[in-house]
């Protein structure tokens, strides 16, 4: 049994209509971004959000692959307010998958999500309930 939820499945579950514009904060190699752009279709948007830039480079590259469109690749640092560099009010939806066990400044990362929100906006917090062994967060990293 996998302990890593389907993004697929996880995505088909968000209130996002088609049009929607969402920001996949640690969007990492797009196991999310991928799926939500199907979902928000060709007039939505997702800004994949990393500070990794080799794996912004592989998800640009899967998502030429995939003929996925709206997709905008974005390096940037989510514990610096503004560290993004995406304008205030801009999203539907914030995503943070898998991310916050990882994150030193939370404050600052909840904060840069909330900015990036418009009124009326929703969060998504994935992330792990517990640490499993060596699978996963160290459990004092587990964000509850």
């Amino acid at each position: 049994m996998s302990r890593f939820a389907d993004p697929h499945v996880n995505v088909q579950q968000f209130d996002l209509p088609e049009g929607s514009v969402v920001v996949d904060i640690g969007a990492g190699a797009g196991h999310y971004a991928l799926p939500l752009a199907k979902k928000v279709g060709t007039t939505g948007k997702v800004y994949a959000v990393d500070v990794q830039r080799e794996l912004l480079d592989k998800l640009k590259r899967q998502a030429k692959t995939e003929h996925v469109h709206g997709v905008e690749i974005v390096w940037g640092d989510v514990e610096k307010l503004g560290g993004t560099g995406l304008r205030d009010g801009l999203a539907n939806a914030v995503l943070f998958s898998n991310v916050l066990f990882q994150v030193e400044h939370r404050k600052i990362a909840l904060e840069e999500a909330t900015r990036l929100l418009k009124s009326g906006g929703l969060l998504y917090v994935i992330d792990w309930s517990d640490s499993f062994g060596h699978t996963g967060p160290r459990p004092e990293d587990v964000f509850t």
